[in-house]
């Protein structure tokens, strides 16, 4: 069993089996496939996957030059899809938008949020890495505001490189512990960004 999904999955047997089956048979298309569904929506954090690879490739088991292409391939596309599905306008981005916005009731904090997702798009791309369950929506998010696709592709490659080079060397480097550090990165930037809507959907509701 591959030991960082051990750590971070016990109570999903069916997805360790998964993750186990991907990772063994072909260890670089299930990273991609993995890391691309971890940007899709899939409850898992992708630095998860990303930490476990370079743990893996500090093991030995797969090489760090192709592990670190695949993870950053993986979180490239996954970005890419939900971008394309935001661009395209398709009926399940908006019901996602429109969902988030009601969660919110009187406060008009999602809607701020998404407001300025858009206005400052490179920026809310690559902090969407480090706040687990908002990548999928800053993605849908950014192609509903009409990103030029150019735009969108330079500025993607350069974050996904940037996340997974991060993510995947520190692990190389520095084994399990690494996750820990990263996750507490993200939840130090998590509360930042929470703090900074919560006071400008304040500031627009007066």
């Amino acid at each position: 069993m591959v030991p960082f999904l051990a750590a971070t999955d016990k109570n999903n047997v069916m997805n360790v089996a998964l993750f186990d089956l991907l990772l063994e048979s072909s260890p670089y298309a299930g990273l991609i496939l993995l890391v691309a569904l971890t940007g899709c929506g899939m409850p898992i954090p992708e630095e998860a996957v990303i930490v476990g690879a370079g743990v893996l490739a500090a093991n030995g088991r797969i090489d760090p030059t192709a592990g670190l292409l695949a993870c950053t391939a993986g979180v490239f596309v996954g970005d890419l899809a939900m971008y394309s599905l935001g661009y395209m306008k398709s009926e399940w981005a908006l019901q996602k938008t429109t969902h988030f916005r009601q969660r919110g009731g009187t406060s008009k904090a999602p809607e701020r949020m998404l407001e300025l997702t858009q206005r400052y798009r490179p920026i809310a791309m690559f902090l969407s890495h480090f706040t687990w369950g908002l990548r999928p929506l800053v993605h849908l998010a950014v192609g509903i505001s009409k990103m030029p696709i150019a735009t969108f592709l330079l500025v993607e490659l350069i974050v996904a490189s940037i996340v997974s080079l991060g993510c995947f060397w520190a692990a190389y480097y520095l084994g399990k512990p690494a996750r820990a550090w990263i996750q507490s990165a993200g939840v130090g930037i998590t509360t930042i960004l929470l703090f900074v809507f919560l006071v400008n959907a304040a500031w627009w509701e007066t």
